[in-house]
């Protein structure tokens, strides 16, 4: 809700859409094609209204995010065809095109949001490098240190609770971010992120 365009509503529209049929209780295969056309039609409804925003980029990116998180809560699908993998992939590129900066909004929110997001996805949509690439890429040294806080507070609290997946997605972050930015992870204080993430629990 703290992002300039809050993308919760959006994802309440969607979700609509993916409810399974009462008999099946899920969308068989064959009808898995269908649902990700109706999807992708109702989201290009949606990104047709991005003009009549103040902040287009961050219209569009409220669009996407609302997509990936009704991807995962909401997921009663078969997709042995790979049709709605294939529009999550799109969505999570697009999502990736976008910096704190480009929307107008606090690094800390938008960061936080976002990496714990990577972190926590399990259906492949994102790739390590991929996300190598972007914190690279795409922000200030700044951000980036705040990023390497972020996630060293997300593999923490992941492993205390045994969530063994978002601790390994949180540890190869940062490692090939330690490869690549030469930046030394061991001088980030445990205090120090800890009360940089947890202490606005409100906003996760």
């Amino acid at each position: 809700s703290q992002l300039p365009v809050d993308p919760s509503p959006i994802a309440e529209r969607l979700r609509a859409l993916l409810i399974p049929p009462k008999k099946q209780g899920y969308f068989p295969k064959g009808q898995t094609f269908a649902l990700s056309r109706r999807v992708k039609k109702y989201l290009d409804a949606e990104l047709s209204q991005t003009a009549s925003y103040s902040n287009p980029s961050a219209y569009r990116y409220a669009v996407y995010r609302a997509a990936l998180t009704m991807f995962h809560e909401a997921h009663n699908w078969d997709d042995s065809y790979g049709s709605m993998g294939d529009l999550g992939v799109e969505w999570l590129a697009e999502i990736l095109l976008i910096s704190p900066t480009a929307i107008g909004v606090d690094a800390k929110i938008f960061l936080k949001d976002l990496l714990m997001f990577l972190c926590w996805e399990n259906y492949g949509l994102s790739r390590s490098e991929q996300t190598i690439k972007y914190l690279v890429e795409n922000l200030t040294k700044y951000e980036l240190e705040l990023s390497i806080q972020i996630l060293t507070d997300t593999r923490d609290r992941a492993q205390a609770g045994f969530q063994e997946y978002r601790a390994e997605q949180a540890k190869r972050i940062l490692k090939a971010l330690d490869s690549t930015s030469h930046l030394n992870l061991a001088t980030t204080g445990r205090e120090r992120h800890l009360r940089l993430v947890g202490s606005d629990a409100k906003t996760t």
